[in-house]
């Protein structure tokens, strides 16, 4: 419960930085690095507790990192669920992609 209560005011943090730098490229790429770093996270903590590293933890790790950003964003219900499946999807396709390779 921790992790998730400091990965949330990370993001939050993350968010109110770009909102206070505006639109620019400085504040894209600060939320860019701190939804790659949630995922990471996500993923590796998903590879720990499963002791596998498989294409599932990528999918779960996506669909967790995705809902987390879009509740911190102040998004509601359908579009959270929206996001998972989005960061899911996303992040499954590129664990399949980078074994293809």
């Amino acid at each position: 419960m921790r992790t998730l209560t400091a990965i949330n005011i990370a993001v939050k943090e993350d968010v109110y930085r770009r909102s206070k730098v505006g639109n620019g490229r400085l504040g894209s790429l600060v939320l860019t690095g701190t939804v790659a770093g949630v995922y990471v996270g996500m993923e590796y903590g998903l590879e720990r507790v499963r002791g596998t590293r498989d294409w599932k933890n990528a999918m779960l790790g996506g669909a967790l990192t995705g809902a987390l950003v879009s509740a911190v964003s102040s998004n509601k219900g359908d579009r959270i669920i929206t996001d998972a499946i989005t960061g899911g999807a996303i992040a499954t396709a590129a664990e399949f992609i980078k074994h293809l390779t």
